[in-house]
């Protein structure tokens, strides 16, 4: 399937992924516009619809409907549904509650009947796969983070954080014995792998919380007051790659292209440690007739201010897309035949779609549009040090906000693909209308929401 008509697993809608966005109150409307506006179409797994704070702050306090209702009508959002039973929303939330999966926010069954309003006529989810996806997340999590050196650190170390390695060695008991210990949790179906929950749990105890305690949020641990700083710092990057790899799994088995929303220069090692052990069915693991020696392609635009985008209609946001498919195009044929012909027509059909989306804007707001820098490429060597370059160097002035800059990475049979805005973004609550498509305030985590099960698969 080409990459254009692959749809994008959406990462930010993880619950697990807000502690570490907790800068940017706005990560979840950020992403979602990001995604609707320059990806074909993107993928939420299920679990993903009722554990997001994100998502239920977008949803529940609007009377009218959202951008992400309007892309559910669309077609444009697929939700993934467990079991091939489940026709709505609704189904998919009672699936969920019969296995006990732990994290769900309060009030998830409004969310599931304000998303139910959402569905036409022709509505079509995706199902999970027939095999156990949770075996896969074992095989991936093993193959990773059970070796004695860092994946690939003979090519890349010199790109990564100087402290990398040193990490690595420190976290050797989470990643051998912590993890060894959520393989073995007895569960009820026989074949079932490791699922994600039992895992967090046992990081919970590793991190002495008290015997028993779920884990529903990684903030639940990263907080704990008597973690030493050095403890703290090695549990949040542990964590973030534990929640990397899991999205990472999910990505591949559902046929989606991976999306690191947030991508941080720690990141890189598991982009690379998980690429370079690729062996799902669903992506091949190295494609080299698309991705040897593509090379690099840097493009800069003028695209309206998130602050801009969000009081947009909805619908006036998703007629714009029309105008995104003559770019779609050419970055799919610049993948395959990187020529400089190939790199002018990537430019100017992405400026194109900037101005027309520029224009859908203006014709409702007063806007100045703001730079945005992207950078798309393989990873071949040369092309990867470049992407190592556009994570690990944050905007002058703004290191204590790099959370807000933290560019979003897809990557695809084709290579991979990053944007981000160069501006500051605003730091205050964004007035929204009443057909609002986003909400500025991002709910934080509270270890108190669900307590509904002990796992999350």
């Amino acid at each position: 399937m080409p990459d254009i008509q692959r749809p994008v697993y959406f990462s930010m809608a993880d619950r697990q992924l807000e502690y570490f966005l907790r800068a940017d109150p706005c990560a979840f409307d950020r992403s979602l516009i990001w995604n609707l506006l320059f990806h074909d179409r993107i993928l939420i797994p299920d679990i993903f619809l009722f554990i997001s704070g994100g998502l239920k702050q977008h949803v529940l306090p609007s009377n009218s409907v959202t951008l992400f209702e309007e892309g559910i009508k669309r077609g444009l959002i697929i939700p993934c549904f467990r079991d091939a039973s489940s026709k709505s929303f609704g189904d998919a939330l009672g699936k969920i509650k019969e296995q006990r999966i732990q994290g769900l926010r309060d009030k998830p069954d409004e969310v599931a009947r304000r998303l139910d309003r959402s569905r036409s006529s022709d509505f079509a989810p995706s199902y999970w796969p027939l095999h156990d996806v949770s075996q896969k997340f074992e095989e991936r999590a093993v193959t990773y983070l059970q070796q004695d050196a860092p994946p690939l650190a003979d090519q890349w170390q010199s790109e990564w954080p100087l402290d990398a390695v040193t990490i690595w060695e420190k976290t050797r008991e989470l990643r051998f014995d912590v993890l060894n210990e959520a393989r073995n949790v007895p569960h009820s179906e026989p074949t079932v792998g490791l699922r994600r929950g039992d895992f967090m749990n046992a990081i919970g105890q590793y991190a002495r919380c008290p015997k028993g305690t779920i884990i529903n949020d990684f903030e639940q641990i990263l907080t704990l007051k008597h973690l030493s700083p050095d403890e703290q710092m090695l549990l949040n990057v542990f964590s973030k790659w534990v929640t990397e790899i899991y999205q990472y799994n999910q990505a591949v088995e559902f046929g989606t292209m991976p999306d690191f929303a947030g991508c941080d220069p720690y990141s890189l090692m598991v982009i690379e440690g998980l690429s370079a052990t690729q062996t799902s069915a669903s992506i091949p693991s190295a494609a080299p007739n698309l991705t040897s020696g593509i090379g690099t392609l840097q493009v800069d635009a003028l695209l309206p201010p998130f602050e801009k985008l969000a009081l947009m209609n909805p619908k006036t946001m998703l007629d714009v897309r029309e105008h995104g498919q003559d770019y779609w195009l050419a970055l799919e044929e610049w993948r395959a035949k990187p020529t400089e012909e190939n790199s002018n027509k990537v430019r100017d059909t992405l400026r194109t779609y900037c101005r027309a989306i520029t224009n859908k804007c203006r014709n409702e707001l007063v806007v100045d549009p703001q730079p945005i820098e992207g950078i798309f490429g393989s990873m071949d060597p040369d092309s990867r040090k470049v992407l190592a370059l556009f994570l690990a160097v944050p905007l002058a002035g703004v290191e204590s906000l790099l959370t807000w800059n933290l560019p979003y990475v897809t990557m695809s049979l084709g290579g991979y693909a990053a944007f981000r805005w160069l501006t500051m973004p605003t730091m205050h609550r964004v007035e929204l209308p009443p057909y609002s498509v986003a909400r500025a305030e991002l709910l934080v985590p509270n270890p108190k929401d669900g307590q509904h099960g002990i796992t999350e698969n």
